[in-house]
């Protein structure tokens, strides 16, 4: 039985999972890796698959790890899919991360953050600006693992702008700001945010504002 490495967009991470019927379907279409050309049938080789791509492509895990790594050395933010050039940069980031893990100085960053979002959930007034930044900084220097964290802190503190702009004295300039924040967690996956994203946008309206807001 092949072994299967599985992307998961949402957390940046692969998981060793179970090859479906599905996949062994698809493999006997595919049944070449793309980068070297040897067999997918080999048991001796980890399998996985850009499920980021609109249809899944199959790789030999180790020759997608080295192609990450050389891509991304000469081309920081662009990889993609030897076979339909979507975007697959965030795995691409995880797979070079897989080969060289990230500096302490930059986990340091992350788990500061981190641990900052979640005191942002008791008290966001103070902690939620710093960890966004903290957040951020860990992704631009590689660790995209971080994505979901920021995606959230974006949220909580669109969610502070919000609150701020429908009380006394009510900043309605707010509404946008939270509406910026809310569109930058959705755009990093945080589908949560969507609603609230809507509702500021047409609070922001004068035409919708109830009276008194």
């Amino acid at each position: 039985m092949l072994e299967m490495q599985l992307f998961s967009d949402t957390t940046n991470t692969f998981s060793m999972g179970k090859i479906t019927a599905e996949d062994i379907d698809a493999i006997k279409n595919q049944p070449d890796c793309p980068i070297c050309l040897d067999t997918l049938q080999d048991k001796t080789y980890q399998v996985t698959k850009t499920n980021p791509c609109p249809k899944s492509h199959y790789f030999h895990f180790n020759c997608l790890k080295s192609n990450a790594v050389s891509v991304l050395k000469f081309e920081n933010n662009k990889f993609r899919c030897a076979l339909c050039q979507t975007d697959i940069i965030n795995m691409g980031y995880v797979l070079k991360a897989l080969v060289y893990p990230p500096k302490p100085e930059v986990l340091e960053l992350f788990y500061r953050g981190k641990e900052l979002l979640k005191k942002s959930h008791t008290n966001p007034e103070y902690n939620v600006d710093l960890a966004i930044n903290l957040l951020t900084q860990s992704i631009k220097r590689g660790y995209v693992q971080a994505k979901p964290f920021l995606a959230e802190a974006l949220f909580l503190s669109g969610k502070l702008s919000l609150k701020h702009a429908l009380e006394p004295p009510y900043f309605h300039d707010l509404l946008t700001t939270a509406a910026s924040f809310f569109k930058r967690s959705l755009d990093e996956g945080y589908i949560q945010a969507k609603p609230f994203l809507i509702e500021a946008i047409r609070l922001s309206d004068p035409l919708d504002r109830s009276p008194g807001t």
